[in-house]
């Protein structure tokens, strides 16, 4: 069986025969995608590097 996941739909649309309102926060299973819903818990957090971003330039 699947694990589950939530999103908040940003628009209303039906899932499975419910009527679920713009900005409803539901859950899905965790391989379903849809352009009218978006995760709220990403299922993996990105992995960040030990560089620094920073870009401090000075124009002289």
């Amino acid at each position: 069986m699947e694990g589950l996941k939530q999103v908040r739909a940003n628009q209303k649309g039906f899932y499975k025969d419910r009527l679920i309102q713009d900005g409803e926060i539901f859950a899905v299973g965790e391989d379903e995608t849809g352009l009218w819903f978006d995760d709220i818990e990403p299922a993996e957090k990105p992995k960040t590097s030990g560089r620094s971003t920073s870009t401090n330039k000075t124009t002289e």
